[in-house]
């Protein structure tokens, strides 16, 4: 905050007073400067101690001081700085498709409007695994080599002038491959009352489960059937397939003879 000396009316200038108006529209004494006409405050006090919030404009007020007393306040400014801050909260990180059984892969969005940057240009990305920062950039994305097996606890958080924001919620990621996609899905009649489900994954995946879902008739939406087709079972893994009894497909589920019969499976 800066302002010109006014006329002294005959009297040396002994100093100023600066004060501030919050966010309640009062007004709160900042600083008193004697030898310089400027007074420095920082945007974490703006936030803090005056409440104000970003894009707020900073309003203040000087007036002098000499021997024969205090000067008339000045009038307050009508342009000038206003709240930044440090950057928003990032968003949970996401496992890139790079990912392997060596290496962790993982992508960020980058921050862009006002309120997410803080209304300041974002210097940096820190990426940090349990704690420790193994990521400082500007890019969008990091690679790492890693244990096959081990969990990472990960989290991302950007930084400007004015500090680092707050760090996303932590993502915990395995070094693996990723299962493929399951490339078709059967259903056929097992002796009139039974519907196997059988389905195919190509590649070599080490699966430790399937998750199958049924379609519902009587909710309307798809259903996961752990119960009724558990896909942890080493059974079920090796053979691809699981068995379900037609009149439990009747009673939960709203199927009637004639019915086509709807499943997904995902690894």
């Amino acid at each position: 905050m800066t302002w010109e000396a006014p006329d002294s009316n005959g009297s040396e200038i002994q100093g100023y007073k600066v004060e501030i108006q919050n966010s309640e529209g009062e007004w709160i004494e900042q600083c008193s400067p004697r030898e310089t006409l400027k007074c420095k405050v920082r945007m974490s006090e703006l936030r803090n101690k005056f409440k104000l919030e970003l894009g707020q404009l900073v309003k203040y007020r000087v007036r002098a001081i000499n021997l024969a007393g205090t000067g008339p306040w000045s009038d307050s400014n009508t342009v000038g700085a206003t709240i930044r801050t440090e950057p928003d909260t990032m968003p949970k990180l996401t496992r890139g498709q790079n990912t392997s059984e060596t290496q962790i892969h993982v992508t960020w969005e980058k921050l862009t409007t006002d309120k997410q940057t803080g209304d300041s240009e974002i210097l940096g990305y820190v990426l940090q695994e349990d704690g420790r920062e193994i990521y400082s950039g500007m890019d969008s994305e990091a690679t790492f080599d890693a244990e096959d097996g081990r969990i990472y606890k990960l989290r991302i958080a950007a930084w400007n002038i004015y500090g680092l924001g707050e760090f996303s919620e932590e993502l915990r990621i395995r070094a693996g491959i990723m299962p493929a996609e399951i490339s078709s899905v059967r259903a056929t009649s097992v002796n009139d009352d039974k519907i196997r489900v059988n389905w195919d994954l190509k590649g070599k995946n080490k699966v430790k489960a399937y998750e199958v879902k049924i379609y519902s008739k009587v909710k309307g939406a798809f259903e996961t059937v752990s119960k009724i087709c558990d896909g942890s079972s080493p059974e079920i893994i090796a053979e691809t397939a699981c068995t379900i009894d037609a009149d439990v497909l009747a009673r939960n589920y709203g199927y009637s003879l004639g019915d086509l019969f709807v499943a997904k499976v995902r690894a």
